[in-house]
């Protein structure tokens, strides 16, 4: 039963919806009433809910001596429902591939303000660096090595020397010290580490690029918001920012 409820939810019913339509399914035919009582539902809500799968085209409706009763239709309506809403996205697909197109043009921008979506990020860079291409970074890695399972993961997908990855590290505490020694005991020569030791201002947010896109965080203490920008200029403008503070760093 897990499996049918899952897919109905798939299919855009929620769970009340779930359960009056399998109540239907199962009397066969019923007053609202009865319904309600086999699904589980109160009565005024129940009455809402056949309504709106009377407009999906799940159930319906017979005058009887007793009153007005509901039933479930075949169904094999779902399927038909689905090929005709297939049929309905091939004609509308062009023009939501034109839209996804100019996105180039135009920034999409995300917000996240949990260390959930930085952890994810994490992932995602790890997994892109695997594919060869570079990575760049810029930051104290403070927010990096909040995680030690995801540090310890980086630095072993960063021991193939196939990986790429740049980053300038602001600050000579302890920690970008760690983080820095980490980088060269790998002696992965795709892996390459600048520092600033006295940035002119604290540097408290880290930038990175990959991909199109650049990705902000900043936070202190528990709290740490995520944006990130998806566009080709923007990523382009900011690696050529990089390159420039890259460019005018000793190398170590």
């Amino acid at each position: 039963m897990d499996h049918l409820v899952s897919f109905l939810h798939t299919y855009g019913l929620s769970q009340k919806e779930v359960d009056v339509y399998l109540a239907c399914l199962q009397l066969g035919e019923g007053s609202v009433a009865t319904i309600a009582r086999r699904a589980g539902t109160k009565r005024p809500g129940t009455y809402l809910i056949l309504e709106d799968l009377i407009k999906r085209g799940l159930v319906d409706t017979q005058q009887t001596q007793r009153g007005i009763t509901y039933h479930a239709l075949n169904p094999q309506k779902i399927s038909t429902n689905l090929q005709s809403l297939q049929t309905e996205f091939q004609s509308v697909l062009p023009e939501l591939t034109s839209l996804y197109r100019n996105k180039k043009h135009k920034p999409v921008v995300s917000v996240y303000e949990q260390y959930a979506a930085y952890d994810r990020i994490a992932d995602e860079v790890r997994d892109y660096v695997q594919t060869g291409k570079e990575a760049l970074y810029f930051g104290n890695s403070e927010f990096f090595f909040h995680k030690k399972s995801k540090v310890d993961l980086w630095f072993r997908v960063m021991k193939n020397k196939r990986t790429k990855c740049r980053e300038i590290i602001c600050g000579d505490g302890a920690t970008q010290r760690e983080y820095i020694e980490r980088v060269k005991a790998l002696k992965n020569p795709n892996y390459q580490v600048r520092q600033i030791k006295k940035p002119p201002y604290p540097v408290l947010s880290e930038f990175g690029i990959w991909k199109d896109n650049v990705y902000f965080f900043s936070g202190s203490g528990k709290e740490l918001y995520t944006i990130v920008i998806e566009h080709t200029t923007l990523a382009h403008t900011q690696r050529t920012v990089f390159e420039s503070i890259w460019n005018s760093l000793p190398k170590p």
